[in-house]
């Protein structure tokens, strides 16, 4: 099973887990109740040993703070985002095999489904993950293009400009390539730069 099922647990267990640490945060500030356990609302088996080694760490942090001490919560959401990304990377990796392509294992993360644009959905703390967010912090270098009217031409331009149906391209540096069609589909590159395997 791949895509946004897969790895939902990742999203559902990281609200828990930051409901709690907003609790904690608001006793230690002085508010009535006694600090919860952040680590206490998810399986370890399910978010993983790097995750929830960190987030025992946010909850000895927030323990030793003195009351009135600010918890930054969204540096909190942002390492704990960079830590989801870089397990389903791995995870990718050990599943299908140290020889296959960084491309490869990101169309794996996205359940190999050419309109599935996201691995993990956004919840109340983390944003949503997707096939941009993977393939940066797979060292992506991303170039786009687009066709001219009545010809087969590509025209470079802008990543941050790049129209309707043109494209994106995610080039990984062992060669490999993940091919968008902005407001279509994606999919692994084929031989010529642009193009889709399944074209």
């Amino acid at each position: 099973m791949g895509g946004r099922l897969r790895y939902s647990i990742y999203g559902n267990n990281l609200k828990n887990c930051f409901q709690n640490s907003l609790a904690a945060g608001r006793a230690l500030a002085g508010d009535s109740g006694k600090p919860e356990s952040v680590a206490a609302s998810y399986a370890t088996e399910n978010l993983g040993d790097d995750c929830s080694q960190w987030l025992r760490e946010a909850e000895a942090h927030l323990q030793a703070r003195v009351a009135g001490a600010k918890f930054d919560f969204q540096a909190a959401a942002e390492e704990a985002r960079r830590q989801i990304i870089e397990r389903l990377l791995d995870d990718a990796e050990q599943e299908l095999g140290s020889d296959s392509t960084i491309a490869e294992r990101i169309a794996h993360i996205l359940g190999d489904d050419g309109q599935n644009f996201v691995a993990v959905e956004a919840g109340d703390f983390v944003d949503e993950i997707g096939l941009t967010d993977l393939a940066k912090a797979a060292g992506a270098a991303i170039e786009a293009a687009y066709r001219q009217p009545d010809s087969n031409d590509l025209i470079p331009c802008p990543v941050a400009s790049v129209p309707h149906g043109g494209y994106i391209r995610y080039l990984f540096n062992d060669g490999s390539a993940i091919v968008e069609q902005v407001g279509y589909a994606w999919d692994i590159e084929e031989k010529e730069p642009f193009s889709w395997s399944t074209a």
